[in-house]
């Protein structure tokens, strides 16, 4: 049992407190600007531009495509509505026809009657 106990290393607490110290960086501002810092300033700029010309003309052709679809709707809407126009005007002639075809079977239905009627007198 003593070579076991031997063998075991006892940290030391102080030691302990300075490795731990070691691992955490110490972040220290350094004012100065060099190359480095100015490249990629240029780079994010260039990157923020990109995506915005980018999404501008993923706009700009998700408009013309649905200008062209509104176009191509509002041709059927046009269409349809001609159509519905020529419809009723159509419905209205052939009211207008209907009524006088009416009155003309009126006027030979009372012409039969009065005939009718005068066939028995001259008997």
């Amino acid at each position: 049992m003593n070579e076991a106990k031997s063998h075991q290393i006892k940290p030391d607490p102080v030691t302990e407190k300075n490795l731990e110290a070691s691992k955490t960086p110490r972040v220290r501002f350094n004012p100065e600007i060099n190359l480095g810092h100015i490249l990629q300033i240029i780079a994010l700029t260039g990157a923020v531009i990109t995506g915005y010309v980018s999404l501008q003309r993923d706009m700009a052709s998700m408009r013309a495509e649905y200008q062209v679809a509104m176009a191509g709707f509002e041709s059927r809407l046009t269409v349809a509505e001609h159509a519905i126009v020529e419809r009723r005007q159509e419905d209205r002639e052939f009211a207008t026809e209907m009524r006088g075809a009416v009155v003309d079977i009126q006027k030979g239905l009372t012409n039969l009657q009065l005939q009718l009627v005068e066939r028995p007198k001259t008997r």
